[in-house]
């Protein structure tokens, strides 16, 4: 069963894709198909990346779910266009990862330590790890714990649309403008997900992967070493100054046009 590595993207971030595709060709080549899922294909892709456009008019869980009707591998790594990876993606654990899915009965693995309380609170910390799977340093999610996050996931691809098709609006005030989804990350998807057992563990190996200062909100990852490299439209330089500088340097990126945060 192969595995599709797709990344989610917008022609107004078109200015990220030849940092994106050219880190994704350094460090995480060996998955079977590689995809942008954007409005437009608004500048040149390399030959590897097949696009999938999206109606840019429809919402963010039915463009996902759009674009993934037309994949057909039946696992998919979900990433952003701003998820610049940063060193060698562990392929063959994941593709060992991806034959567990199905025995543990679950239908996706966060490839960074996850955990978050399903409602924020200022000052929050990570839940307790609950081991799932000693050999692959995987830990369960449990019921309190975010199921969907917006970060480097392996998802089992027809479980993934099944959120997506359930993904309903969460108010009266959203059903009455027509709008037939929510934000994923929302309590109600967290507890359908949870009631209708699409549930998932997370990648933590406590030897190595660190969490990032000076905020400490999230976590280095050696199986996927990736970065956020942009937050609220801007350069994200508070966790990753260095690395973005030379980034600057490489590919000769004028950052006062996103500007920094």
């Amino acid at each position: 069963m192969s595995i599709g590595y797709f990344v989610y993207g917008h022609s107004e971030y078109d200015d990220l894709w030849d940092i994106t595709f050219s880190r994704l060709k350094k460090y995480g080549q060996g998955f079977d198909d590689y995809y942008l899922f954007t409005d437009k294909v608004s500048k040149e892709i390399p030959d590897y990346i097949t696009p999938i456009t999206y109606d840019d008019n429809k919402l963010y869980s039915e463009r996902l779910h759009h674009c993934l009707d037309r994949v057909n591998n039946e696992y998919v790594i979900y990433t952003h266009d701003d998820n610049f990876l940063r060193d060698h993606v562990d392929i063959e654990k994941i593709y060992s990862m991806k034959d567990l899915i199905h025995p543990l009965d679950i239908s996706f693995i966060h490839l960074i330590r996850s955990g978050v309380p399903c409602v924020n609170r200022s000052g929050f910390s990570f839940l307790d790890l609950v081991e799932f799977d000693h050999e692959m340093n995987l830990y369960y999610l449990q019921d309190e714990s975010k199921q969907f996050v917006g970060q480097p996931t392996l998802w089992d691809r027809k479980k993934f649309i099944s959120v997506l098709s359930n993904n309903k609006a969460a108010n009266t005030t959203s059903i009455e403008r027509g709008e037939k989804s929510r934000d994923l990350e929302s309590v109600e998807t967290h507890n359908w997900m949870v009631e209708n057992g699409v549930r998932g563990c997370y990648v933590y190996d406590s030897k190595v992967d660190k969490l990032l200062p000076p905020k400490n909100l999230s976590w280095t990852s050696s199986l996927f070493p990736t970065m956020n490299a942009v937050r609220k439209g801007r350069w994200y330089i508070t966790e990753h100054k260095n690395e973005l500088f030379d980034i600057f340097s490489e590919f000769n990126v004028d950052y006062k046009q996103r500007g920094l945060l």
